[in-house]
């Protein structure tokens, strides 16, 4: 074949190559609405299969938003792919049921239902790979719709040729190109009614702004794409540098990194406790909410995130997890003088020279405990070197004159059994427990002179 269909094959063969997006013995899965940008991507792919050595079968989704109109593009999906042997599948979901069900906007709906239904036609076709329609166009118009919201590197990477099995070969071709490649080859294609509204965002860019930039600049799409190569190399670096920020860095080590670094690292370790498959962005507004409490550390807080996340930061670093997940299970924590909050256990600790202060907090939590300590067992040099951590198997430590289990002696206290798994063991510099609230003092924590005493109050609202 001569023309623009011949020069179209050769760039999407070259993208292909260079990219490796698919290889030979891949099996590929083309998302296919009917519209131009779909049926062109379907003919380059059965054209270009035979090159590299790969299979191409199609999957048509009938959202039922359109009515009849959603029907007929999906028959004509049908009767293009059977005219041509090219194998084919398609299924129909009530998008605005499912949308009112879920509390989702119509359109996200639709993109997470699209996405399903491709994942399941392609596991029952045996695809390894599922090729999208997007194409420059689409790219410029994603760009400039995060540009709006405020977006960071990410979003100006516009939208990746290759994510994970999802593939967009056509991705550098123009609109204008694709409709000149099928009048050539007098191929037809269905036009969605909705494309032309321009109440919806991404329509208005469409039809308004897209063909004033085209007049500045008639190779914008090729512009917009070096950028976002370059923009994408910026921020994969940046995702690098994230990444290898160690995962039990403290608050220290956090606070000491840049924030370009710091929000990706918040970004990387919160998408970590998602479920397997789900795939959520954490939000601009809660990333500067971490950043800025790890930046400005004043003892440990809890945020409650998108996706029924928290995240929980203290002195050793910040830690994400589910409401399914138990928190109580095991934990090493760094306190601070002053309130320490730490809020997945339910406590409020008090550390304090003055002991005015400390009898005026413990009235303030009328259940509290508080416990003067000799300042040489938690002080090194001028800081404090005292933590909690989660009570094991065999723990022990002396008072009364003899080494006692504390497991037993929070039993002979009087301690109700749902409070003594969660109650947290004071430790020293070196590890070495000084005192279990609820429990007396270790004998060689106690105060020798009123001068050297520090003030512990423990506040539990499991109580």
């Amino acid at each position: 074949m001569d023309g623009i269909f011949e020069r179209l094959r050769a760039d999407v063969l070259k993208q292909i190559k260079e990219s490796g997006m698919i290889k030979a013995g891949d099996a590929v899965l083309a998302a296919f609405s009917g519209g131009a940008d779909s049926v062109a991507l379907l003919l380059l792919l059965r054209e270009i299969s035979g090159h590299i050595g790969f299979s191409v079968c199609a999957s048509h989704v009938n959202h039922g938003i359109r009515g009849e109109e959603a029907d007929r593009d999906e028959r004509f999906c049908r009767m293009f792919c059977d005219k041509r042997g090219i194998p084919f599948a398609s299924s129909k979901v009530n998008i605005p049921e499912t949308a009112e069900k879920s509390g989702e906007g119509l359109e996200e709906c639709a993109r997470r239902i699209r996405y399903e239904e491709l994942e399941r036609m392609a596991r029952a076709f045996g695809c390894n790979k599922i090729a999208t329609a997007h194409h420059a166009d689409d790219n410029i118009e994603t760009v400039l719709m995060h540009m709006i919201r405020g977006c960071g590197l990410k979003g100006l990477a516009g939208i990746p040729p290759v994510r994970g099995n999802i593939i967009r070969p056509i991705l550098g071709i123009p609109r204008r190109d694709i409709i000149s490649c099928l009048a050539e080859l007098g191929v037809g294609y269905v036009n969605d009614s909705t494309n032309d509204d321009t109440d919806l965002s991404r329509n208005l860019l469409r039809h308004t702004v897209l063909p004033q930039l085209y007049r500045l600049n008639p190779e914008v799409d090729a512009a917009i794409s070096r950028m976002c190569g370059t923009v994408a190399q910026d921020s994969a670096f940046l995702e690098k540098v994230a990444g290898n920020v160690p995962d039990n860095a403290d608050i220290s080590v956090l606070g000491a990194l840049d924030c370009a670094v710091l929000s990706r690292y918040i970004r990387i370790k919160y998408e970590t406790v998602l479920p397997t498959g789900k795939r959520q962005q954490l939000d601009a507004q809660s990333v500067r909410l971490i950043t800025d409490a790890i930046k400005n550390y004043n003892g440990a807080v809890k945020y409650a995130l998108p996706g029924k996340v928290f995240a929980y930061i203290n002195a050793n670093g910040l830690f994400f997890y589910t409401e399914k997940d138990n928190v109580h299970d095991s934990y090493y924590m760094r306190l601070s003088e002053g309130e320490n909050i730490i809020s997945p256990y339910g406590y409020r600790i008090l550390i304090t020279r003055d002991k005015n202060v400390a009898y005026d907090w413990q009235n303030i939590y009328k259940l509290s405990i508080l416990t003067s300590v000799n300042s040489d067992r938690i002080i090194n040099g001028r800081e404090f070197a005292v933590s909690i951590r989660n009570r094991k198997p065999g723990d022990s430590y002396r008072f009364g004159g003899h080494t006692r289990d504390i497991r037993r002696q929070l039993i002979n206290f009087g301690i109700p059994a749902f409070r003594r798994r969660y109650l947290p063991c004071f430790v020293d510099k070196n590890g070495d427990i000084f005192w279990v609230p609820g429990l007396p003092l270790e004998d060689s924590a106690r105060v020798r002179d009123p001068e050297h005493a520090i003030y512990i109050v423990f506040a539990d609202e499991n109580a």
